[in-house]
Formats: structure tokens, C-alpha cells, sequence
């Protein structure tokens, strides 16, 4: 009795709270005119910028396509860097240019297999670069710029700075995608919080109702024991629900909190 009763106060609090802050999240997504304007020119000179740096055509919409696009440029990016320093004076900037490109190039090969589909949803393009941080790779960029300045050809130079710039776009992206994942993932909770919310606390309410009239108190002592614990978990579904998604939602926060050019211990571990 003193259960039921309990999760019929906890459950209607927790889904009030939970649809509450959704919405004033989700209320960022009611803009003005002149506001949508701004979004998609900003959107439209990322993409346009993109496709100014590589020869392969006009981005892709899709997620998938889109990210894969940008990797491709990335890794050409990589291998030309590493192609132009073959036979260089310098035996250490050599291995430093090696040091450099081969991980990038390696992590790329493994995301790329892993986005093959272009018809994949946010969150499976998101996963991979969340193990995705090139802070590092940048300040180990900028360290060679700086060190073999005199060394290095226009060339080479103009490669590493288009190398750095294609790893923070690769950032930006990742970011963007956050964004939209936790706007999905948030109106996708309160939409499953109503669905299993509701039947939970009409359950919960039948339970309590049955304890609690000594008319059916024969009835309520005669029902089987898996029918108590299924109710029980009934009214434990919301809080599990929520659980599922938090951890969701914080993990993929946690992963991706430091932007590029900075970075923390938990991204790097």
C-alpha cells in the first residue's frame, strides 16, 4: 500500500518535472524570422566552406554522408602532408609529420567504416567521434608549423594550416550533431515519459484501490505474486525511462564538453 502510494506521488511529480525543463530546452527552437535567417546562412557558410576545400562536389545533407564527406577531405588532407615531407632534408620533422598524420589517418579509416550507410540516424554517427579529439593532433600541428618554419615549404605550410582547419571542422560538426541529438533525445523522452508515465499511474492508482477497499481486500490477497511485481515494475518504469536517457544524454555531454583546440582528461582517456 505505502509503495503504490508512493509511486503514484513520485511518478506524477517526475514526469511534470521532466516535461517541464524538455520544454524550456526545447523553446530554443521557436525563433523569429530574421533569427531562422541567420541559422541557415550560418549553416550554409559552413557547408559552403567545406565544399571549398575539397574537389568532391556539394556536401551531402544526410548526417552520415555529410560527416563522411568531411573525412574523406581530412584524410587527403593527411596523406598529402605526409606525401610532401617523403624525402625531406630533416630525418626529425619526417617522424614528426608521421607521428602526426598516421593516427589521424588510422581514426579516420575506422569512423569511415563505421558510417559506411548513409542512412544512419544521428546517434550512430554521433557514437564513433565521441572517442574523437583532435585537440592534440592540433597543437602537435602547430608545433611543427612553428618549429620548421624556415624548413618548410609554402606548400607544406598552406597543407598543415588546411589539415588544422579541417580537423576544427570536423569539431564543429561533431558539436552540431550534439545538439541535434540531445534535441531529438529530449522530445523523444517526453513522448515516451506520457506513454509509459500514464499507464503507470493508472496502475499504480488500481493497486492502491484494491489495497485500500476492505471489500476487495479477499481479492487483493488472492492475486498472484507476478501480478504484484509486474505492477511494481509498471510503476518503476518512468524512473527507469529516465535513467536510460540521462546516462544517455550526460555520456554523450561528458564526451564531448571541451572544444577544439582544448580538451580535458576525460576525452582523452
Amino acid at each position: 500500500m505505502y509503495l503504490f502510494g508512493g509511486f503514484i506521488g513520485g511518478n506524477l511529480t517526475l514526469i511534470t518535472v521532466v516535461l517541464t525543463i524538455n520544454q524550456l530546452v526545447l523553446s530554443r527552437q521557436l525563433r523569429s524570422p530574421g533569427e531562422l535567417r541567420t541559422q541557415i546562412q550560418q549553416i550554409k557558410e559552413y557547408r559552403a566552406e567545406i565544399e571549398e576545400r575539397t574537389d568532391a562536389g556539394i556536401a551531402p545533407a544526410m548526417p552520415a554522408a555529410f560527416l563522411a564527406f568531411l573525412l574523406q577531405s581530412t584524410r587527403q588532407q593527411a596523406q598529402a602532408l605526409e606525401e610532401m615531407t617523403a624525402n625531406p632534408d630533416s630525418q626529425r620533422l619526417q617522424t614528426d609529420i608521421e607521428d602526426l598524420t598516421a593516427p589521424i589517418t588510422e581514426q579516420i579509416d575506422q569512423i569511415l567504416d563505421r558510417i559506411d550507410d548513409p542512412e544512419l540516424g544521428i546517434f550512430e554517427v554521433l557514437l564513433p567521434l565521441l572517442m574523437t579529439n583532435y585537440a592534440e593532433a592540433i597543437y602537435d600541428a602547430r608545433q611543427i608549423r612553428q618549429t620548421y618554419q624556415e624548413a618548410l615549404s609554402n606548400e607544406t605550410a598552406t597543407t598543415i594550416n588546411g589539415l588544422i582547419e579541417d580537423l576544427e571542422q570536423i569539431d564543429v560538426a561533431r558539436q552540431y550533431f550534439k545538439t541535434v541529438y540531445i534535441q531529438q533525445e529530449l522530445a523523444i523522452l517526453s513522448r515516451f515519459i506520457l506513454y509509459v508515465g500514464i499507464p503507470a499511474e493508472l496502475t499504480t492508482v488500481a493497486m492502491l484501490l484494491l489495497f485500500l477497499q476492505p471489500a476487495n481486500a479477499a481479492v487483493a490477497l488472492q492475486l498472484p505474486s507476478f501480478l504484484i511485481v509486474a505492477a511494481i515494475a509498471v510503476g518503476f518504469a518512468p524512473l527507469s525511462l529516465l535513467v536510460t536517457f540521462v546516462l544517455r544524454i550526460a555520456t554523450v555531454a561528458y564526451r564531448t564538453a571541451a572544444i577544439t583546440p582544448f580538451t580535458t582528461p576525460g576525452q582523452e582517456s
